[in-house]
């Protein structure tokens, strides 16, 4: 498997995970980051690469720390490989 297309998919999961757990339409979480909303659905099937601020934006909808993002990542890139 190509390593760009996992973290860009397991990046767009984690993201769409989060955003589920707290009940969060695509519509409110794109509301709250000031995304389009085709955009981030774009992100979470692992389609678009989002930008640094762009992933900044994603967690401050999501109320969470880049750091915990990227915790998140950090395990599941890491089950895959």
């Amino acid at each position: 498997m190509n390593d760009e297309i996992n973290s860009t998919q397991i990046l767009g999961a984690i993201i769409k995970r989060k955003r589920t757990q707290m009940n969060m339409s695509q519509e409110t979480l794109a509301l709250n980051a000031k995304i389009d909303r085709s955009y981030l659905s774009e992100v979470e099937r692992g389609l678009k690469h989002p930008t640094f601020p762009k992933v900044l934006a994603i967690c401050e909808g999501l109320e969470m720390k880049i750091s915990e993002l990227v915790f998140l990542f950090e395990e599941d890139y890491y089950k895959i490989k």
